[in-house]
């Protein structure tokens, strides 16, 4: 009797571990998509999509090994379930760093081909190229024609469009004075 009791508690213990762990991860899944706009724009969703798919499929595939009936503990099922969310979270986590780091990785052409993701690519941006410093011509030969440029406070001011967050606008903005840039960084319209 005291074996079954025992068994039981542990059981409950492991489910109470098991949605503990599900609503968390269902939490920083909700606060990942309703936050970071790299989710939505990737592909037109297919980010989200992938998430969803891999949490999907690890939840059925955990099931389907655990009503199969094969097991003789009664441990068995509730982390045979928790085994599969983490590799889960694991393999969404993957997904996404891959994504990031090749968005948020600065080259010329990128820059050139996706305007909205810019915003990601700033700070390689800025540790690749030391910006201030650099004259007109040069900054041109590292980002292209600007969308825009003005003069205020007698400093000549070059933009460029980085990004939306659905929202506002962002806009990446180098002054010059003297012909070489004074200052460099990022402002939201």
């Amino acid at each position: 009797m005291r074996n079954r009791t025992l068994d039981i508690f542990i059981n409950i213990i492991l489910y109470i571990i098991l949605a503990v762990v599900w609503l968390g991860i269902l939490f920083a899944t909700y606060i990942v998509f309703a936050t970071n706009l790299m989710v939505d724009q990737v592909g037109g969703g297919a980010l989200k999509a992938a998430f969803i798919s891999v949490y999907v499929c690890a939840c059925a595939a955990a099931v389907l090994i655990a009503v199969s009936g094969k097991f003789k503990t009664k441990f068995t099922v509730p982390l045979i379930l928790l085994s599969a969310t983490i590799l889960a979270v694991a393999a969404c986590a993957a997904i996404y760093n891959a994504v990031e780091y090749n968005i948020s990785t600065y080259s010329r052409q990128k820059w050139d081909e996706n305007e909205e993701f810019r915003f990601y690519m700033i700070d390689d941006l800025e540790d690749k190229y030391e910006l201030i410093g650099k004259t007109k011509e040069e900054t041109i030969d590292i980002l292209g024609e600007p969308m825009n440029i003005s003069e205020y406070g007698g400093r000549e001011v070059f933009e460029y469009y980085i990004g939306s967050d659905g929202l506002d606008s962002f806009v990446y903005v180098i002054n010059y004075e003297n012909g070489g840039a004074v200052s460099a960084g990022v402002t939201q319209n």
